[in-house]
């Protein structure tokens, strides 16, 4: 009985600390204004192409379904996107480029995701809340460069892609400034 007991102790304790703590809520908890570098680098040699500061703002736009999405790499002009809630169930969230592209993403597990494709390249972006920080990744894939394999499965058709490049940062929250009082 008594090592049935420390059995069932074990395994609480395991459970305990192998538990991920829940996730901020989506975009609520992602709110505010962050900094950081992003490093791109090509995939297949690892070989660092550059490394570009970059700035995100997540900000409220219209109730909680609705929400400004502005990103900015380097100096570039910065980028005016929306997240739009298409579905709470989902969790299925448009990015609203607003020029009539509308990529769909899902946010699950502490992540938002999408995957599209923008001429021949496959991208796919992951933003994670992790510690506070934001962890942005981006990869991409050549789609005109992909290759059919698995010929000779009847009815199933497999490519495989080569890889582009990886943009990968982490953004920390920049403090907000009080407003000064006369």
């Amino acid at each position: 009985m008594r090592h049935r007991f420390l059995i069932l102790l074990a395994i609480g304790a395991v459970e305990m600390l192998s538990a991920k703590p829940k996730p901020a809520p989506f975009p609520q908890g992602w709110s505010g204004n962050w900094q950081g570098q992003v490093w791109v680098r090509d995939i297949a040699t690892g070989r660092q192409l550059y490394l570009l500061p970059m700035k995100l703002s997540i900000s409220p736009s219209r109730g909680d379904s609705v929400y400004s999405f502005i990103m900015q790499y380097d100096t570039a002009t910065p980028r005016n996107y929306q997240l739009v809630l298409e579905d709470r169930a989902t969790n299925r969230w448009i990015t609203d480029e607003q020029n009539s592209i509308f990529l769909k993403g899902y946010y699950f597990d502490g992540h938002y995701v999408d995957l599209f494709q923008v001429n021949q390249s496959l991208l796919r972006t992951d933003f994670e809340l992790r510690n506070g920080q934001l962890v942005v990744r981006m990869e991409t894939w050549r789609e005109d460069r992909k290759e059919l394999t698995g010929t000779e499965i009847p009815d199933i058709t497999v490519y495989t892609y080569p890889p582009g490049t990886l943009q990968y940062g982490v953004l920390q929250r920049q403090k907000t400034k009080k407003a000064a009082r006369n």
